[in-house]
């Protein structure tokens, strides 16, 4: 599995995933890139999933045709701490969503 973090998830997640396929949209160079664009060249460079704190991504694809499964994060807490210990619960609900997919996953409770 091919996970891209959106350029609002904190970079610390980084070294959690890495073994597991990750880059960045900054790393990318796509940080000025608008959503839509993001999601067409993650499919196009074999991204399985994006990772997002942005709550807007739900509503700007609703309807649409892509493959990229998209997991916004909700962070009840703004620390890291419960982030990382979320890595686990990213991981696997990243694995068993759908192509074209979009999910929420609430962190911190």
């Amino acid at each position: 599995m091919k996970i891209l973090l959106d350029h609002n998830v904190w970079p610390v997640l980084w070294i959690h995933i890495k073994p597991h396929g990750v880059e960045s949209v900054v790393r990318m160079g796509w940080e000025r890139t608008g959503d839509r664009e993001i999601v067409r060249l993650a499919e196009s460079n074999g991204f399985d999933v994006i990772l997002t704190l942005d709550r807007n991504f739900a509503e700007e694809f609703r309807g649409a045709d892509f493959r990229l499964r998209v997991l916004i994060l909700r962070r009840i807490r703004q620390n890291r701490e419960p982030l990382i210990r979320a890595v686990p619960d990213i991981l696997e609900m990243s694995e068993r969503m759908s192509p074209g997919q979009v999910e929420e996953l609430r962190i911190g409770e």
